[in-house]
Order: C-alpha cells, then sequence, then structure tokens
C-alpha cells in the first residue's frame, strides 16, 4: 500500500536545540481532532444500504436509494402492479430516519432493484417489520433468502426448504444471539438486527421482492450492509456493536468501545528527510493519532482513515525522532503504543552550534 504523506515542519534551529540542551525551555506543538462514528470493518464491502445517508424530505417516495459501500451499486425503484412505495421517513430509530415500504399485506409493492451480487457472504439488516413476513433480499431468478413459513405466514427468518444450504448451515443471528434462522421468527412491531455469516456464496439482486412473485416486505428498513467475504467472529461482532450502538438497540452484542492500542509499530527511514511509521490497523479505528518527537519538538499528525502506513515527512536528516500510535473512534481513543525510534538519512546539511566555556569540554549540538 502506497504510503500517505505529511509535512509535520519538524525543523529546529540552533537556538531552539540549544535551548532545550541548557533546560531554558522547549517547544510543542499538538494537533488533534474528532473522530466522527464510521463502519468499523469496510474490508469487502459490495452493497450498503444506510437511510441516514439518503438526503430528500421527509415524506418523500424514493426513485433511488443510493449504494455508499463506494461501488456504487445503487439501487432502483421498480413500479409494481399493486399500491404501495418505499418512502423516507425521518426520526424513526434512535433520531434516524427510515427507508419505509407501505404496501399491503400480501401484496406486491414497488421495490429495489441492484446489479446482481453473486458472492454474498455476510448480510446485516437493521429492520422493523410491520405485517406478516415477506423478503428482505430476493434476486430476479433464485430464492437463496426465502422466508419460513411460520404455519400462516413468511415469518421465519429463513425457509426450511427453500432457503439456500450456505444461509441455512451458515450462522444467523437476531439481536446479536445465535438462533435456527429456519426455526425462528422474526419479531413485528420493534426493530431488530439480523445478521447472517453464510458457508458458501449466494446471490441477490433485489429489495423488497423475491423473484417476480407477490407479496412484498412491509415495514422499515434503516440499514442493510453486504459482504463479499465471512467477516470473522471478531468482526461481526464488531459491526454487530456498531449497529446496535447506532440504532440504539438492546441486543447481546458488547458495548462497543474505544479501539485497542495499535500494535506491531515500526519506524523506517526511506529516504532524506523521510520516515515512514507503519502499524497493525486496530480493529474499530476510524482514524490514528501519530506523535512524533525529538528533544526539542512534539507533533501529533492525525490520520483520518484506516490505513497506515504514514509517511511523514520534513524530518531533520541525522537527528533521531521517536514515534507512537493511538487508535480514535467516535467512543474515545486507545492508549499510545509502544515507542519506536529512527534516524532519517544523512544527506542535506545539518543546523550545527558548538558551544565553547572557559575550563568546560566544548558541547556540538546539532
Amino acid at each position: 500500500m502506497k504510503a500517505k504523506k505529511t509535512s509535520l515542519q519538524m525543523k529546529t534551529s540552533p537556538i531552539q536545540a540549544a535551548l532545550k540542551y541548557f533546560a531554558i525551555a522547549a517547544l510543542a506543538l499538538a494537533v488533534s481532532t474528532t473522530a466522527q462514528a464510521q463502519l468499523p470493518v469496510t474490508s469487502g464491502l459490495v452493497l450498503r444500504m444506510d437511510a441516514s445517508q439518503i438526503v430528500t424530505n421527509d415524506g418523500a417516495v424514493l426513485s433511488t436509494w443510493l449504494d455508499t459501500s463506494g461501488l456504487a451499486n445503487n439501487a432502483v425503484r421498480q413500479a409494481a402492479s399493486s399500491a404501495g412505495y418505499p418512502q423516507y421517513v425521518t426520526n424513526v430509530v434512535n433520531g434516524l430516519p427510515v427507508v419505509r415500504f407501505n404496501a399491503t399485506a400480501n401484496n406486491k409493492g414497488d421495490y429495489f432493484q441492484f446489479t446482481r451480487i453473486t458472492t454474498i457472504r455476510t448480510v446485516f439488516w437493521v429492520v422493523k417489520a410491520t405485517a406478516n413476513g415477506k423478503f428482505l433480499l430476493g434476486d430476479n431468478s433464485s430464492y437463496d433468502f426465502h422466508r419460513g413459513y411460520d404455519g400462516t405466514y413468511l415469518n421465519k427468518i429463513w425457509d426450511s426448504r427453500y432457503a439456500h444450504a450456505n444461509i441455512q448451515n451458515g450462522t444467523t443471528k437476531l439481536m446479536g444471539n445465535a438462533v435456527d434462522g429456519t426455526a425462528t421468527v422474526l419479531p413485528s412491531g420493534s426493530f431488530q438486527l439480523v445478521s447472517v455469516v453464510t458457508t458458501g456464496n449466494v446471490n441477490a439482486d433485489q429489495i423488497n421482492q423475491d423473484r417476480i412473485y407477490n407479496g412484498s416486505w412491509v415495514g422499515d428498513i434503516a440499514e442493510i450492509l453486504i459482504y463479499n467475504r465471512a467477516l470473522t467472529g471478531a468482526e461481526e461482532l464488531q459491526v454487530g456493536s456498531y449497529l446496535a450502538d447506532k440504532y440504539g438497540l438492546s441486543t447481546a452484542y458488547p458495548a462497543a468501545t474505544a479501539p485497542a492500542t495499535p500494535t506491531g509499530v515500526s519506524a523506517t527511514p526511506v529516504s532524506s528527510g523521510v520516515v515512514s511509521v507503519d502499524w497493525t490497523a486496530s480493529v474499530g479505528a476510524t482514524g490514528y493519532n501519530v506523535s512524533v518527537s525529538n528533544t526539542v519538538t512534539t507533533a501529533t499528525q492525525v490520520l483520518t482513515d484506516n490505513a497506515p502506513p504514514l509517511s511523514v515527512t520534513g524530518l531533520n536528516n541525522g537527528t533521531r525522532y521517536e514515534f507512537a500510535v493511538q487508535a480514535t473512534n467516535s467512543l474515545g481513543a486507545s492508549n499510545y503504543s509502544a515507542t519506536v525510534s529512527a534516524t532519517p538519512a544523512l544527506g542535506s546539511a545539518k543546523n550545527v552550534l558548538t558551544f565553547v566555556f572557559p575550563g568546560l569540554p566544548s558541547a556540538t549540538i546539532s
């Protein structure tokens, strides 16, 4: 990965060095920022339908639901034969908006279609059903996400006959608790956090409809996340905690916390006046503070994404610098990592100051 570059302007004058050397004064520079809440796991994210990212008026009928995964796989509204349409409604769950599907129960309402994804491995939903069953995700030609009958309606999370074996044999969770999706009813009337990590690839290209059949999802959808890889147990917990916190849901997921202290920190001189600082990314971090110091100056460089390394430029060649890394997210900051050091290669002129005192050895500061 190409290192990010930043100039910290760490060069120091001979006078500054002398002041520090004789304990008269010190120079300090601090730069800080507040990290914004962000989805903690984005690797493999191929579709994100997030109602809180929609910009329109309360009550507006949506023609397109923009994908905010970065892949621009936007979902386009498809007109159906019966009354019912997707509507943007503000301040519904924890102060956040939803997309409300308001078709009459058992009738086919308008739905969204996106480019077919054939490599789905992990999905999260934040939803509230207000009528019986029907489909959260569907496909034009397959029924991988088929809901299951509870005797009258399609209220069970998965159907034991028609849902894809990779879903049936995967790990389904309801409010953070592992459940048998083919035997568990999705509660109606309150927001639920549902997830599945499959045992293999499954398909989808529709929200709110299964193939071409009547019967649409009736209720609210706040967010859908689709990944093309099976998240690890730790990653699944991170995303579940993030969604529970975001939507104010009481779940079995652990409370979202500040990220762990970064590990694997290293500092390597790469060219004149430049050191590359690298580390192992902390799960749940949305930003990093990188402390850079020598005997006279301390600076904190802010890295606002989840992607080390960081190239620190503007350093004095021949000067030893110390580096430490702190991870941040919306809930706080970790401790700083253990300090590592590096000295940029010689190759440019240095500031040199020599002090001579009667009866004492000379002292040279560079």
